[in-house]
């Protein structure tokens, strides 16, 4: 916990090697797995105060409730403010690094928690998951940053435009749900 200079290295040793190629570099942060047992978060926050850290989840609609990956419990207070620690350490180091072109967030899909869920909720994440990307934005005001939109549809108008949406704080948007999976700035 709290110990972010191996990653912060890693990068600054991979930015290093695309800078001398003249490439860019672009992180996604995977906060969803495909396989129930891949966790998304680390080992200190698989407890109560972070209700789990992550979830199980199944497709939306599944009658059968069949286990399909992990998702972050973003609707949990301390697990927002870990995301937005993680994006200001990421900002303060690499925000004016010209190799580093860009920083996201993985698909937006919450999917159907399998099982009990302590202090679940769709609204607390989806609320959550806008303040982190305003954070985000926030902690790299000179880089590209985008979120990964896809579902649930009925959030999507009012995620992007709302008054508290993407294009309010320049955040980017990309994989939008029924759009083709076109790319599109907010």
């Amino acid at each position: 916990k709290d110990n972010y200079q191996p990653g912060l290295d890693l990068i600054a040793q991979q930015l290093a090697k695309l800078q001398n190629k003249n490439e860019r570099l672009i992180i996604l942060i995977q906060t969803k797995s495909f396989k129930p047992t891949s966790r998304v978060v680390p080992d200190y926050m698989q407890n109560s105060t972070y209700d789990g850290g992550d979830f199980v989840y199944a497709a939306t609609g599944d009658s059968s409730n069949t286990p399909k990956g992990r998702n972050l419990a973003l609707w949990n207070t301390n697990v927002k403010a870990r995301m937005t620690k993680l994006l200001n350490k990421l900002g303060a180091r690499f925000n004016n690094e010209p190799y580093f072109e860009g920083i996201g967030i993985a698909e937006s899909a919450l999917g159907d928690p399998v099982g009990g869920v302590p202090n679940f909720s769709s609204s607390l994440f989806y609320d959550n998951l806008r303040i982190v990307n305003k954070s985000m934005k926030t902690a790299f005001p000179n880089t590209v940053t985008f979120q990964f939109l896809n579902y649930p549809q009925n959030i999507l108008e009012n995620f992007i435009a709302g008054p508290a949406g993407l294009k309010t704080f320049g955040g980017a948007l990309g994989g939008l749900g029924g759009a083709g999976g076109s790319v599109s700035a907010a």
